[in-house]
């Protein structure tokens, strides 16, 4: 089983699925109606699945927004022997 396959089993809803497929940012730029509302729920959320990513031993990369900041970070799951384990 690939790592990418471990993090979806570990990701609760369609958010944190997004996350991993490269579909959803991290700090939630993207957001459109109503969700918008609800930003920092999903950001805690983003929070807590790098948690258990951490936990689980998923080793995963986060790519900084154009300006560094996390509001249009990106996350990638990498795959063991990548060369670039480091979990941010």
């Amino acid at each position: 089983m690939t790592n990418r396959e471990r993090a979806l089993k570990l990701a609760k809803g369609s958010f944190q699925q997004a996350l991993v497929e490269g579909t959803a940012y991290l700090g939630g730029k993207g957001l459109r109606g109503k969700a918008k509302q609800y930003a920092s729920s999903y950001y805690h959320s983003a929070y807590n699945f790098l948690l258990r990513l951490k936990e689980a031993g998923i080793p995963y990369r986060i790519e900084q927004g154009p300006r560094g900041g996390s509001f249009s970070s990106k996350l990638h799951i990498l795959e063991e022997g990548s060369g670039n384990d480091d979990k941010s």
